[in-house]
């Protein structure tokens, strides 16, 4: 668990640290992160895990409190630990506690207890690999040329 709590550490810090530099324009996805960016989030740090050999799913649930919320975090595959670095974004929200972590890894804790309606359990996107494009000609659709252009100013600060 060291490792997958040190890969996620450093990709969050990478994060951090393009967002301070002001690498996210408005219209990038990660711009408000972590902030409303859970599932883009999961998507390529899922991505950066299977790259160090970490294979992920996501869930994506509803707040029991209010149900306009949703969150959603990874989970490995294997052992089922869950990997949550945009947790942060409840600090100071009514029904959270206010010592959640930037970077969670480990079992399922009061945060996603709190999401526990209408669990569903989804893959993360396929953005990096060619032959899995969604687009017009082979090409790769909105949301992955968003994960792309991301996961390339992410990738520079790790």
């Amino acid at each position: 668990m060291d490792k997958l709590y040190e890969l996620s550490k450093k990709f969050r810090r990478a994060i951090d640290s393009a967002k301070s530099n002001r690498e996210f324009t408005v219209r990038s996805c990660l711009f408000t992160f972590p902030n409303e960016c859970c599932d883009i989030t999961c998507d390529l740090l899922g991505e950066y895990l299977f790259e160090n050999g970490i294979d992920t799913y996501q869930i994506n649930a509803q707040s029991k409190y209010d149900y306009q919320r949703r969150h959603v975090w990874l989970v490995t595959k294997n052992k089922g630990v869950v990997i949550d670095i945009t947790g942060d974004q409840f600090v100071g929200k009514k029904q959270f506690p206010n010592n959640i972590e930037s970077v969670y890894v480990g079992e399922e804790n009061e945060i996603h207890q709190i999401f526990s309606l209408d669990r569903k359990t989804e893959p993360n996107t396929i953005f990096t690999n060619p032959s899995f494009y969604n687009g017009f000609g082979g090409t790769p659709d909105f949301r992955q040329q968003r994960l792309i252009d991301a996961y390339k100013i992410i990738k520079r600060y790790i």
